[in-house]
C-alpha cells in the first residue's frame, strides 16, 4: 500500500473499505484521527501544515505534466479530491431529492454548521465541462453537497491540521499535539482542551525548549486575570493567587498600569493612579509598611528613582460610613504609634524625611481631579 493510501484511510476519505475490512460499522470516519496546533499562522500554524500535508500526499492528483501526465482530478479553489475540509460558517443549503414513484422532485433545506468535518471529491460537470465538488460531511455521507469555488472559498478550509480552540467539545480516536517554540496563547485551559480530545491515543510533538513552555503553562491561566465571579470558588493555588484573593477583597477597579494587572478598591483610586502614572511618578499601590508596632498598608508608597519611599499616601473617600471611619481611626493610631506625621497637602513643602502620611480627602464622595493633579505636581518637586 502507498503512503498516500494509508493518508487516506487515516483521514477518513476512504472510510467504506476501511471499515469493510476491520468490520467496524463506521469508526473509522473522517473524525477518528486529527492532528492539533496551537497556532494558525507560522511555520507550525494550520494554514501552513495543511497545505504541506495536501501537497505532499495529494499533489499527484492535480499535478498536469504536458505529454507525460494528466491531472487525474485537478481542483477547485484550494481544494482536490479526497481532501478533509471543515465548515466554517453557519449556512443553510438547499437540494434537491427526485422521488421516482412520483415523479416529484422534492426541495429538502439542511443546515451546515460551524465546525462539521467532511471529505471533498472532485468531479467534472456532464454539462460544462467545469470542475465541481461534492462535499461528504460527517454523519450525512449519503447526501452529496455540489460546490463551486466560491462556495468552497467562502465556506471551506483544510483540516487535517486544526487548531486546538476549534475542536473544543468535539473527540477523535487518535489525537496528534504539536506544540511549537512559540510560546504566544499557551495556558493552562488550552492545554487541558487539546489533552482532552483523544478518546483512545494521545501523541505529543514538542519542539525542543517548547516542553519548558508546556510545563510553564500549568501555573498560566488565560482565565485568573478576568474580572468575574469565577475566582471567589477557585481554589487552585497559582502565581496569581494574590490577585485572586484581592478580588475577593473588592479590588475590581483596574488602573492603566501597563507592567502589571492593577486593581484597587475604588474610582477614586483608580484617578490617583492614573494622573501618577501619567506623571511618570513611581508608586507601588497598597504595598506593606512593615511597622514594629502594628503594620499598615498606605494606598499609595511614593516612591524615588532609586524605588525608595519618600512619602506615603492615603486618600479618604468614604467618610461618614461608620466602618470605613472605625477602619481609617485603626490605621491613623497605627500611623501615630509608629513614629509618622499625617500632613495635608498645604504641608507637602514641610516633608523631609520619611515618616509623612499625605492624608486627602473627599468632600460627599466626590473627587477633584484638578486638586489631585496640583498634589502630584507639589510631589514630584520631592525628589
Amino acid at each position: 500500500m502507498k503512503d498516500y493510501e494509508r493518508f487516506n484511510r487515516l483521514i477518513g476519505s476512504q472510510r467504506e473499505e476501511l471499515n469493510e475490512e476491520f468490520d467496524a460499522g463506521n469508526k473509522y470516519s473522517v473524525d477518528f484521527f486529527q492532528i492539533l496546533s496551537p497556532y494558525k499562522q507560522d511555520f507550525f500554524g494550520t494554514t501552513d501544515l495543511n497545505y504541506r500535508l495536501q501537497h505532499k500526499y495529494h499533489s499527484r492528483l492535480w499535478t498536469y505534466i504536458p505529454g507525460v501526465q494528466a491531472a487525474l482530478f485537478g481542483r477547485v479553489d484550494d481544494f482536490t479530491h479526497l481532501d478533509k475540509m471543515i465548515q466554517v460558517k453557519n449556512r443553510y443549503r438547499q437540494w434537491f431529492e427526485y422521488d421516482f414513484r412520483t415523479g416529484q422532485r422534492n426541495v429538502i433545506i439542511d443546515f451546515l454548521a460551524n465546525g462539521q468535518l467532511g471529505i471533498t471529491r472532485v468531479w467534472k460537470s456532464k454539462y460544462d465541462n467545469k470542475r465541481v465538488l461534492q462535499l461528504e460531511y460527517r454523519g450525512e455521507e449519503e447526501r452529496l453537497l455540489k460546490a463551486n469555488a466560491d462556495f468552497a472559498r467562502d465556506n471551506l478550509e483544510l483540516a487535517y491540521v486544526l487548531t486546538i480552540h476549534k475542536v473544543q467539545g468535539s473527540q477523535f480516536n487518535v489525537v496528534i499535539v504539536i506544540i511549537p517554540e512559540k510560546k504566544a496563547l499557551l495556558s493552562k485551559e488550552l492545554i487541558y482542551t487539546a489533552l482532552t480530545r483523544q478518546l483512545d491515543k494521545l501523541i505529543l510533538l514538542i519542539q525542543n525548549s517548547a516542553k519548558y513552555h508546556l510545563l510553564r503553562a500549568k501555573t498560566e491561566s488565560s482565565i485568573l486575570n478576568r474580572n468575574s465571579s469565577l475566582f471567589f470558588h477557585y481554589d487552585v493555588k497559582t502565581p496569581s493567587e494574590g490577585l485572586r484573593r484581592r478580588l475577593r477583597d473588592n479590588h475590581i477597579h483596574r488602573t492603566n498600569r501597563p507592567d502589571k494587572i492593577e486593581l484597587v478598591t475604588s474610582k477614586s483610586e483608580v484617578i490617583i493612579a492614573n494622573l501618577l502614572l501619567a506623571a511618570k511618578v513611581p508608586y507601588e499601590y497598597e504595598r506593606l509598611l512593615d511597622c514594629p508596632a502594628f503594620p499598615v498598608k498606605p494606598d499609595f508608597t511614593i516612591l524615588n528613582l532609586k524605588g525608595e519611599p519618600v512619602l506615603y499616601w492615603e486618600h479618604l473617600g468614604m467618610l461618614g460610613d461608620e466602618e470605613y471611619d472605625q477602619k481609617w481611626e485603626r490605621k491613623r493610631q497605627s500611623y501615630k504609634k509608629n513614629g509618622y506625621k499625617l500632613i495635608s497637602k498645604e504641608e507637602l513643602k514641610k516633608v523631609k524625611n520619611r515618616k509623612y502620611v499625605l492624608v486627602t480627602k473627599e468632600l460627599k464622595g466626590a473627587i477633584d481631579s484638578t486638586e489631585i493633579q496640583g498634589i502630584i505636581d507639589n510631589i514630584k518637586k520631592l525628589g
